[in-house]
């Protein structure tokens, strides 16, 4: 008879201990074989349970990365909004400033023109009084 070494690593095989005696060597065996078949089942279901679990990892991903570039998408569009109603702010607050500084220097000027005509005429008229005073 070929005599089976049953690798340590695996383990005791279930219920073995109680039977090793009684069992002839093909229930053994048969026994062996499956335990091993178990083994080899649940890591076949663990394999798809990860397949599946990455996949629907990979899904959440690809789902949240598509998002994201929608996010970034309407960030861009919103930053560009941005920038382009700063700068009409920026033109009308421009133009804003310029009316009301014209209008400033208008009135500036204005009122200098009144009291350069209100400065020359007392002065006219001291030298018209002068003249006059000279004719007499």
């Amino acid at each position: 008879m070929a005599s089976f070494a049953y690798p340590l690593s695996a383990g005791p095989i279930p219920g073995m201990q109680r039977r090793a005696g009684c069992l002839p060597l093909p229930f053994q065996l048969l026994d062996l074989y499956a335990h091993q078949a178990e083994r080899i089942l649940l890591h076949k279901r663990n394999e798809e349970r990860l397949y599946e679990a990455t996949e629907t990892l990979e899904r959440s991903v690809t789902r949240k990365q598509v998002l994201l570039m929608e996010r970034d998408a309407r960030l861009a569009q919103l930053m560009s909004e941005l920038l382009l109603t700063e700068e009409r702010e920026r033109r009308e607050l421009v133009a804003a400033l310029h009316d009301s500084l014209a209008q400033l220097l208008s009135m500036a000027t204005m009122k200098l023109s009144l009291v350069r005509a209100s400065l020359v005429r007392p002065a006219e008229k001291r030298n018209g009084m002068s003249k006059r005073r000279k004719k007499l």
